[in-house]
Parts: C-alpha cells; structure tokens; sequence
C-alpha cells in the first residue's frame, strides 16, 4: 500500500533521542505513513524499526530544519499530506490520524501558531490554542501540509543569513506567494527541555528577519 503520509523530522544533536521517536511512531493508531528522517548531526545513523517504511538521509553538513523541505522535494510526490515533527517532542498514539482529520488542501495546520502583531517586534505575538482560529506564523514543530509547495523552486531562495528561520520563512512565502490560509492545529505535543535547542542562537536575528519579509511586501495584520 502507498503511504497516505510522509512524517519528516530533522535530527542534529539528539539521535539518543530517535528510538523514543520511533517508537511513539510505531505505536500510532493509523500507519499508513512512511517516516523521512533528515539527519544533520554530521554522524552517519541506520536507526531500526520493526514496522515503520522509515528512510534515512545522512546530510554532509547541518542545514537546520529546511532539511525538511529538501526531504519533500527529494523524495514526496507533488500531492502528499506532509507531517513535520521536532526531535524534541513527546505526543500520543493518535497524532497521525488527529493530523489527517483536520488536513486541507492550500492550508497550513501547526501545533505551534501565533499572530506576530508588532511588524517590530517578532516577539510580540499571540498565541493561538483554539483549532481552526487563522493565524500568520506557522512552527514547522508540529505540522499538516500539501507537499505542492515544496516544489516550487521559489521557496529555496531564503537569504543564506536566515536559512535557520525556514519557519518564519514558511509562513510567509505560503501565504504571499500561494495564497495559503495558515490555522492553529489542536493536536497532543509536549516539548522536551534540554540544552540543545537551537532557537536559542537565531533570537537576534528572527526581528531583524521579520522586517525584512515586511519589506518584501508581508502584509501580518492581512490574516
């Protein structure tokens, strides 16, 4: 049977992490989804499952989280529902199936959403918990989309400065270019903390990054 889904996740310093990850995956009320692992540790991984279609790309260098995106464009066709998970997260047996419920085409449905309100201030944002409510930032921790956009070549000309804010970048060009509706996902995720978070580096940058996609005609309060 063709998979309905691929589920990708990006991997760089927590691969101890991974047969949490598949595990949580195997245990999934609806398997019919096939797991990309995009791996940018530098460290060449062959993790094992028993039941998963599960595939492996061992990256040269660590490119951030548009892994993901390159992962689609590799290896998904033109119309598959894509799932994008962290490597740091925990979540239940039924986030394949609660995902695939709330799909819809030209739409982009993530766990983590807010409203940016401050075209000055990334950090000034709402955020939303209510499924369905639209918003203008999309976490790629967490979420449900058509992989059509992933092959417009468009998307991969994100500033080299920026390339790690690929979320930021996301949520814009979905919504600029291809007239994507961005809403809230209510699904079951928890964060692990540790002190691997990346996020952490790029806090500096994600204003400065903001201002600059306003300046490419982003219209935030056009929701």
């Amino acid at each position: 049977m063709t998979a309905a889904v691929t589920v990708i996740m990006c991997v760089y310093k927590r691969v101890e992490r991974l047969p949490e990850t598949i595990r949580l995956l195997e245990q999934q009320t609806n398997k019919n989804f096939r797991f990309i692992i995009w791996n940018n540790s530098g460290i060449e991984i062959s993790p094992q499952s028993n039941s998963l279609n599960m595939l492996v790309h061992n990256s040269e260098k660590n490119i951030g989280g548009i892994g993901r995106f390159y992962a689609v464009k590799t290896y998904c066709g033109k119309f598959e529902k894509i799932i994008f998970i962290d490597d740091d997260q925990i979540f239940n047996n039924t986030l394949i199936a609660d995902f695939i419920k709330i799909y819809e085409v030209n739409k982009i449905k993530s766990w983590h959403s807010f409203i940016i309100i401050d075209e000055n201030n990334y950090f000034n944002r709402k955020k939303i918990s209510k499924c369905g409510v639209k918003c203008n930032y999309c976490g790629t921790g967490g979420m449900i989309l058509n992989s059509s956009i992933f092959f417009d070549e468009g998307l991969y000309q994100i500033p080299n400065e920026y390339i790690f804010i690929e979320d930021l970048w996301l949520s814009f060009y979905a919504i600029t270019i291809h007239g994507y509706v961005l809403e809230h996902a209510s699904v079951n995720i928890q964060i692990i903390i540790d002190e691997h978070d990346q996020y952490k580096l790029l806090i500096d940058k994600k204003t400065k990054f903001l201002k600059y996609l306003i300046e490419k005609k982003w219209n935030i309060r056009n929701i």
